[in-house]
């Protein structure tokens, strides 16, 4: 089963991209950078040849520090991410909430069922995008900064999806395929894809040459969004301050969620 560090599937594949577009944060001292993200594309259970035919792209929400992994054997693995998440010393994979975990469901015989073995056995290839913490370099300096991408800029998020978009559009190409990609963004992943899916279009518009003109169709068909704040998030003041006091308090828990 899906984050069982022990299974092995043969039509799953990682990779990682930089974005070519950068952005600068609105703060002093922000820097000038191009974000990076980590995705898995789990083929479809047809393409035995791993090439991409039918994208969904879902992609991972609000999460400062990375701490929701991919899958259970993700976090196992960096022993940061396994010491939170552990039962008498020894890593607990029941207490690491994966990406691949929010995926389940109950059909209509209650029965608990996989989404994501459900949309590969009908053709899709699920490619799972994380925001990582990383390195990279301030464009303004030459200096390295350390992002976090679970929590940075929703700009900056945008241009690295930009790019994977470009990329599933060049894999579908190389294919033959006709279809089209889809979009799941739930939370931070609705404001990034919104985001780069009008950048996109809005590029397009401009876009004088037509040589460059083509690299500015995002090609998708479908996008959902799912709890992402489109007219904002609003903490009331006085939760705030009682967040601001209990983070430096000793609950461990509170410093955390601040």
């Amino acid at each position: 089963s899906y984050g069982s560090c022990s299974s092995t599937d043969p039509l799953k594949q990682d990779f990682n991209l930089q974005a070519d577009i950068p952005f600068t944060g609105y703060n002093a001292g922000d820097p000038t950078i191009k974000a990076k993200i980590e995705y898995r594309v789990y083929y479809a259970f047809a393409h035995t040849d791993k090439k991409v035919r039918k994208p969904i792209i879902i992609i991972d929400g609000f999460d400062p520090g990375d701490k929701r992994k991919i899958e259970d054997c993700d976090c196992e693995n960096i022993p940061s991410c396994a010491a939170r998440n552990t039962t008498n010393g020894l890593y607990d994979a029941q207490k690491h909430r994966a990406m691949v975990d929010l995926m389940e469901y109950y059909d209509e015989l209650g029965l608990k069922k996989e989404l994501l073995e459900k949309l590969r056995s009908e053709g899709y290839d699920v490619i799972v995008v994380n925001q990582p913490t990383y390195e990279t370099t301030n464009l303004q300096n030459g200096q390295t900064v350390t992002i976090d991408g679970g929590a940075y800029y929703v700009e900056s998020n945008a241009m690295a999806l930009i790019k994977l978009l470009q990329e599933t559009k060049s894999l579908l190409n190389s294919s033959g395929s006709t279809n089209k990609i889809a979009i799941v963004a739930p939370s931070m992943a609705g404001q990034i894809s919104k985001y780069a899916l009008s950048y996109m279009e809005k590029k397009f518009e401009e876009e004088t040459n037509p040589l460059e003109k083509p690299k500015w169709q995002h090609n998708t068909y479908l996008w959902i969004s799912v709890d992402s704040p489109h007219l904002g998030s609003n903490i009331p003041m006085g939760d705030q301050a009682m967040l601001y006091l209990l983070k430096s308090g000793g609950i461990d828990a509170a410093a955390d969620f601040y």
